[in-house]
């Protein structure tokens, strides 16, 4: 992914900004001298704001006691090519210029760039005017989220056909000089996960997110809810290396799921059932007793509100957590069926469905062409017309862990209704978030590494001992070390990742392996680390002695009972990370 724009200035050049900075030698008033600065008219309140990421010394001399700023800009096109812009305040003024750009004119505004020259034979502005020079000429300042600079210039009387449309770039080329800005909030944009599940949930309506604890499953889930309930717009990026079309439009991945959107948050255990789900009778009290009324559940009161005659959104998204924790068979009775596409009321564009199939409603007493009326959760009664079919436009986004299929293993009729995205533990966003390379890990010895590196090096060897004896689906999720994101430094580091170590990651090997004490014996290494001149007065992994007699068994000491110093903490932490096999 590029670099997100964040605001761009743009500078209309009028032929005495081009004389200032470009007039042939010797033609400036006698004796010397003469403006080398190309003036900006705009206010300095706002071009401040556009600088904030510059550099800044107090001008004493300026009238408002403003500061001279100067940041550090690339050029488009050439972005190893660098340089300072400084912005001067004007004396007596309330706006800025660009300043020294006579002979310290950066580089991204040369000939070399193609930017035009004044012809050594004129001799004042009025001949730039007269030729025609600036008439299209205009500077350019993109500045990113990241807080970077981009200079370049362009020299055409209109915007390109092939330039994004209708973000506001137009203005670049009105004739005015102003800052735009763009919309930052990447939302989901950029996470490969996240992505993937909207694609899926576009073009299946149904998606099921499978794998193992700390894999980012309701992570993923709760980007989405939230980038639904508050939406977010596209962004643009700039292409550092294209001069001629350097902007680019990342759309907002959601862009389907704009408008009047409905979502419900559940999430399933033993005790939900079809009433809670679809639909129940309630009592309910009166002067001379009580009577059963019909309330609806989370689905029909989700069906009835996208209908499309009487309906007050146009989708909808019912976010699942832990599927397969309540008994999904008597949760959905009937409406399993319905969970296909081609069996519901009508078509993606909205065209009635010559498949379609009926609702059963048999909770629910007829009354000719509609049911008795069921209460809604905005507390209104209304009718159902019969015969009912089940509106196209509702999704259903679950979460599963894979751990969990002897909690209640998904009926085999509502999984196949379900497109299965895996998710397993996310090395690659690890890497990203620790700024690791683990290329470079593997060609150093495990002493030096970081306390970032050894947590990376210590999940993955403890993953490929689950994989290799029980299975992919009980691997530990990158959530278990994504905390080491935040530490400051290598004492800290590794002792956070000792506690990480300890407190949850060894509670799991013990629980996943805990009648194979050879497996446990071997991840631990305590053979090696006993046998280690360093490691061994301290090493917490041992055989267990059992009335004197040494075991096949782990006995363990807590690592902050040992009250080690960082050099023995931070050798123990990389020791046990490091995997000789590899």
């Amino acid at each position: 992914m590029g670099m997100i724009v964040d605001a761009v200035l743009y500078k209309k050049m009028n032929p005495g900004d081009l004389w200032n900075i470009d007039r042939p030698a010797g033609a400036g008033p006698t004796g010397g001298g003469g403006q080398t600065y190309i003036n900006l008219a705009i206010d300095d309140t706002e071009l401040v704001s556009f600088l904030n990421y510059g550099r800044r010394t107090l001008k004493p001399s300026d009238h408002k006691s403003r500061d001279t700023i100067t940041i550090t800009a690339s050029t488009l096109g050439a972005p190893t090519e660098i340089s300072d812009i400084t912005f001067d305040p004007r004396s007596n003024r309330n706006d800025y210029t660009i300043a020294n750009q006579h002979r310290n004119r950066h580089p991204a505004w040369t000939s070399l760039r193609g930017f035009p020259n004044v012809p050594n034979n004129y001799t004042s502005s009025e001949n730039v005017k007269t030729s025609g020079l600036t008439s299209t000429l205009v500077l350019l300042i993109i500045r990113t989220k990241e807080g970077e600079y981009i200079a370049s210039f362009l020299n055409l009387p209109v915007m390109p056909p092939d330039w994004i449309q209708g973000i506001g770039l137009e203005k670049i080329f009105s004739g005015d000089t102003g800052i735009l800005y763009f919309q930052t909030n990447l939302g989901l944009i950029g996470n490969s996960s996240v992505l993937e599940t909207i694609e899926s949930l576009g073009s299946n309506m149904n998606v099921l997110l499978y794998g193992p604890p700390g894999t980012g499953k309701t992570y993923v889930m709760q980007r989405i809810w939230e980038d639904i309930r508050n939406p977010v717009s596209d962004v643009v990026e700039v292409d550092v290396l294209n001069v001629g079309n350097p902007f680019i439009l990342t759309k907002d991945p959601l862009g389907d799921f704009k408008g009047k959107i409905r979502t419900e948050w559940l999430t399933f255990h033993q005790n939900l059932g079809y009433e809670e789900f679809i639909v129940s009778k309630r009592p309910v009290s009166h002067d001379i007793g009580f009577s059963l009324e019909a309330t609806a559940g989370v689905l029909l009161d989700v069906a009835l509100s996208v209908d499309r005659v009487s309906g007050k959104y146009d989708k909808a998204i019912i976010f699942i957590d832990e599927l397969n924790r309540g008994n999904v068979s008597k949760i959905f009775g009937q409406f399993i069926t319905f969970l296909e596409a081609d069996k519901r009321g009508w078509d993606q564009n909205g065209d009635i469905n010559p498949m379609r199939i009926p609702v059963p409603l048999p909770e629910l007493q007829l009354m000719g062409d509609e049911t008795e009326k069921i209460t809604l959760f905005d507390g209104t009664r209304e009718a159902i017309a019969y015969p009912y079919f089940f509106p196209f436009p509702i999704y259903i986004l679950a979460s599963m862990n894979s751990v969990d299929r002897a909690v209640a293993p998904l009926d085999s009729a509502l999984s196949r209704r379900f497109h299965k995205i895996n998710f397993g533990p996310d090395y690659e966003y690890l890497a990203e978030i620790l700024s690791i390379d683990e290329s470079l890990i593997n060609t150093k010895p495990y002493q030096t590494w970081t306390a970032k590196e050894t947590a990376y090096k210590l999940l993955k060897r403890v993953n490929s001992y689950i994989s290799g004896f029980i299975g992919e689906d009980f691997e530990l999720g990158q959530s278990y070390i994504q905390s080491m994101e935040s530490v400051l430094s290598e004492e800290k580091g590794f002792e956070k990742l000792s506690s990480i170590w300890e407190r949850l990651i060894l509670p799991q090997l013990l629980e996943k392996f805990g009648n194979r004490h050879d497996i446990l014996i071997d991840l631990t290494k305590v053979e090696e680390g006993n046998n280690d001149s360093k490691l061994s007065p301290y090493y917490p992994y041992r055989y267990k002695k059992i009335n004197g007699t040494t075991s096949d068994r782990l006995e363990r000491n807590g690592i902050q009972k040992l009250a080690l110093n960082s050099a023995q903490l931070s050798l123990l932490m990389r020791f046990l990370a490091y995997d000789s096999q590899e």
